[in-house]
């Protein structure tokens, strides 16, 4: 008589915050985990740890915030002569006031719209990913910001406050040696694009349509690709409100 094989467990799932370890070192047994597309957990970490970093990034990025806004004062004076400085300096004290709590907004709901976004595009290149799966890939592959706050912080307590006179000083990638007051915010925010976090974050995306979306490797790092330059949007929209 023919006997009928032990029936095999499944691996237990592993605790969400072996996702937050393994993002950074084995990136594809995470997207392999998430496949259900659970995200809800991951974004609120995620949001919460960048919120708390771009706080504690103030005092360290100071002159940075300090040449930016020096800068967009002076667009703002030139273009309203009736502005006075104690208006200026009201505009900041409120900007210093709400922006942590802005900055902890309007992150998790560009996750979200980047999640529909990078949806739409998969389902052009036949990716098998539901919404929530591409919100879960949109949220695992920003994990990459949290070095990139880390990085910025590092180089705010080390560089002189003379070289940091604009964000793009902080930049790992071409967009640090362009002086901000001399090259258009055009070109510097097109530069921006080449970041090392921004590729970094990029690759996650394709890898986790290869893995979730079941595309082959060539059109999930082509889609990847497409979604990078859509990412472009904001920032060239940006630079074209500084003129």
């Amino acid at each position: 008589m023919a006997t009928t094989p032990a029936a095999v467990e499944a691996p237990p799932r592993a605790p969400i915050w072996e996702d937050f370890v393994d993002i950074f070192f084995d990136p594809r047994a995470v997207f392999e985990r998430r496949r259900d597309g659970r995200f809800v957990l991951a974004l609120l970490v995620l949001s919460v740890a960048v919120a708390v970093l771009f706080f504690a990034a103030q005092k360290a990025l100071a002159p940075v915030f300090d040449a930016e806004f020096a800068r967009m004062s002076a667009r703002l004076m030139a273009k309203n002569p009736q502005l006075t400085a104690e208006q200026v300096g009201r505009m900041r004290e409120m900007g210093e006031t709400f922006g942590v709590i802005g900055f902890a907004v309007v992150f998790p709901v560009a996750i979200l719209v980047g999640g529909l976004i990078l949806w739409g595009i998969g389902k052009l290149f036949g990716a098998a990913v539901s919404v929530g799966a591409a919100v879960m890939v949109a949220t695992y592959s920003k994990f990459p910001v949290l070095v990139q706050q880390l990085a910025g912080v590092a180089q705010g307590y080390v560089l002189s406050p003379e070289a940091l006179d604009g964000h793009n000083r902080v930049s790992l990638g071409p967009a640090r040696f362009y002086d901000p007051d001399v090259v258009s915010p055009m070109l510097i925010a097109l530069a921006g694009r080449l970041d090392l976090f921004t590729l970094w974050s990029t690759l996650l995306v394709g890898l986790a349509l290869h893995v979730v979306g079941k595309l082959p490797k060539r059109e999930a790092f082509l889609a990847a690709g497409v979604f990078w330059v859509l990412g472009a949007f904001w920032p060239i929209l940006g630079a074209l409100r500084q003129g």
